[in-house]
C-alpha cells in the first residue's frame, strides 16, 4: 500500500508537472502568434508602401511621355519659326529656355524615377526577408502547437509507460528543434 502511494503520488507530480508544461507551452504559442500578427502587419504593410510607389512611378512615367510630347511639339515649333527667324528671335528664345526648362524637368524627373526605383528594390528585398522571417514563425508555431499536443495526450493517458515514452520523445524532439534554431540563426543574414 505505501508503494502504491508513492507511486501515485508521483504520478500526480508528473501530472502536475506536465500541466504545467503544457501552460507554458501554450503561452509560448500565444505569444508566437502575437509575434507572427505583427510580422503580417508589417508585411501587409509594405506591400502597400510598395504598391503606392509604383503608382508614383507610373504616374511619373506618365509626366515624362507627357514631357516628352511636348519636348517634341516645340522643337516642331522652333523648326517652323527659324524660317521667320528674324521677326520671331525674342519669341524663339523663350521657347528655346521653355525647351531647356523641360528637359531639365525631364531629366530630374527620370533622376526621381533611379531613386524611387532603387527604394522599391530596396523594399522587396526587405520584403522577402520579412516573408522568410514568416515562415520560419509559421514552421516554430507548427512544432509548438505539436508538443503541445503531446503533452496534452500526455497528461490524459493512464499509462506510465507511455508517458515515459512520450517525456522522452518531448525531448528528443527539444532537443533536434533546438539544434534546428541554432542552425536558422546562424544561416540568417544579419
Amino acid at each position: 500500500y505505501e508503494q502504491l502511494s508513492r507511486d501515485l503520488h508521483k504520478v500526480e507530480t508528473i501530472n502536475r508537472n506536465l500541466e504545467m508544461q503544457a501552460e507554458n507551452m501554450e503561452l509560448e504559442v500565444k505569444n508566437r502568434e502575437a509575434d507572427l500578427q505583427a510580422v503580417k502587419a508589417k508585411c501587409d504593410h509594405s506591400d502597400q508602401y510598395i504598391e503606392n510607389m509604383l503608382q508614383q512611378n507610373d504616374h511619373l512615367k506618365t509626366q515624362i511621355i507627357s514631357l516628352n510630347a511636348k519636348v517634341e511639339m516645340l522643337t516642331a515649333d522652333l523648326a517652323e519659326n527659324r524660317i521667320a527667324r528674324d521677326s520671331v528671335l525674342d519669341d524663339l528664345n523663350g521657347v528655346n529656355a521653355l525647351a531647356v526648362k523641360l528637359n531639365t524637368d525631364k531629366v530630374e524627373l527620370l533622376h526621381k524615377i533611379g531613386e524611387q526605383n532603387s527604394e522599391v528594390e530596396k523594399l522587396h528585398t526587405e520584403l522577402t526577408a520579412l516573408k522568410q522571417e514568416l515562415l520560419a514563425a509559421l514552421s516554430s508555431i507548427e512544432d509548438e502547437r505539436h508538443r503541445s499536443k503531446t503533452l496534452e495526450k500526455l497528461v490524459t493517458e493512464s499509462s506510465s509507460e507511455a508517458r515515459e515514452t512520450v517525456i522522452k520523445e518531448i525531448r528528443k524532439e527539444q532537443h533536434i528543434g533546438i539544434s534546428e534554431e541554432g542552425q536558422i540563426e546562424a544561416d540568417s543574414p544579419k
